[in-house]
């Protein structure tokens, strides 16, 4: 669901990945260091986003963008249901 939403998504590539690890780490809930380390782990990979060192405070703000667009877009289709 996620990543449907986001491949339709304007945001540029670069972002796209670090939403992904973030919202990939919300669910198994790691330290920071830990989501920091995987940020790290995709540019050694080649991959260029330019993210490093990421606070808590930042972590969590991400996490709570994509709660509240889930929650709205759940809402939405919960709304269009015939249920």
């Amino acid at each position: 669901m996620l990543d449907d939403e986001i491949s339709k998504s304007p945001v540029c590539e670069a972002d796209k990945i670090v939403f992904r690890i973030v919202y990939v780490c919300t669910k198994a809930e790691p330290p920071t260091a830990t989501v920091n380390k995987l940020l790290d782990y995709d540019i050694l990979n080649g991959l260029k986003h330019g993210i490093q060192n990421l606070s808590w405070s930042t972590i969590n703000e991400m996490q709570q963008i994509i709660s509240q667009t889930m929650q709205t877009d759940l809402v939405s289709k919960l709304k269009e249901s015939d249920v």
